[in-house]
């Protein structure tokens, strides 16, 4: 009897240490394993290979959400279009607000390299994440950080560059956004492209004045945020990895509840 339970427990560690084989085998040949692995050889690059702004040098933390889809390229995706056209005008002033650690008033220093940008982030680390990410871009002598934005601050700062043709405003700010323009006519933000994200949640027609505020001197243009498909990505550049990866990329590029939107306001006349 003590030799059949010898054998017994002899046969149940072989059986043990089978299962644990397979199961170890088969994990690295499943998606999600290498799409973890991927998605850690992105974030320890600390440089974007993919998206608007390939090539810029960034830090793996995020002030809000996750940090990962602007590693694959698919932050803001449905904004892509838009910047498209933005990139063929020479902006020379861009004020940045809700900047978190720069992924816009950085991208857009680099990409507009006569440029001065304005950078308004709120919170001490955002703003620590953002000096990180302009110094290792070196756009320090073009992108000023500065910390809460208020109605007061705005106005100054769009007086500044008031005889100033092609100007940027992009505006990340939680539901302020209609208080942060408060104090601006539509006149005085007349040759600035805006691009706000709407915060439905705080008041669902808030983004109804802000075009009505604006119907004078500007076009509008609502953009709805989607869910990832498949062709918003374009890295890894090997397409068979890339279609291979496809299930932990989609996993991997959540980046809010749906629905959300974007206003973008397009001067009506250019200066």
């Amino acid at each position: 009897m003590f030799s059949v339970n010898i054998h017994a427990n002899k046969l149940n560690t072989l059986f043990k240490l089978f299962k644990t084989l397979i199961s170890r085998t088969f994990s690295i040949v499943k998606p999600g394993f290498w799409g973890t692995h991927y998605v850690k050889y992105l974030l320890n690059s600390l440089k974007l290979n993919a998206g608007l702004f390939d090539g810029m040098h960034y830090v793996n933390q995020s002030v809000c959400g996750s940090i990962i889809p602007k590693y694959l390229g698919t932050y803001e995706v449905e904004l892509k279009p838009i910047f498209k056209e933005l990139f063929k005008i020479s902006f020379k002033s861009i004020i940045d607000v809700g900047a978190a650690e720069g992924y816009y008033a950085v991208g857009c220093a680099l990409k507009f390299p006569h440029a001065q940008v304005i950078a308004y982030e709120a919170t001490e680390e955002g703003r620590l994440l953002l000096k990180e990410v302009i110094n290792s871009n070196g756009v320090a002598d073009r992108v000023q950080i500065c910390g809460i934005c208020t109605p007061e601050l705005l106005l100054n700062d769009v007086k500044l560059y008031n005889n100033e043709e092609n100007r940027l405003l992009i505006m990340d700010v939680e539901g302020a956004e209609e208080y942060i323009l408060s104090l601006c006519t539509a006149t005085d933000l007349r040759n600035f492209h805006i691009l706000i994200e709407l915060h439905d949640w705080v008041d669902e027609k808030m983004g109804d004045r802000i075009i009505n505020k604006f119907s004078a001197t500007h076009l509008s243009q609502l953009i709805l945020a989607r869910k990832r498909i498949a062709s918003d990505f374009q890295a890894p550049e090997f397409w068979i990895l890339r279609k291979f990866l496809l299930p932990s990329l989609l996993a991997f590029s959540y980046e809010r509840p749906l629905p959300m939107r974007w206003l973008y306001l397009e001067p009506k006349q250019r200066f």
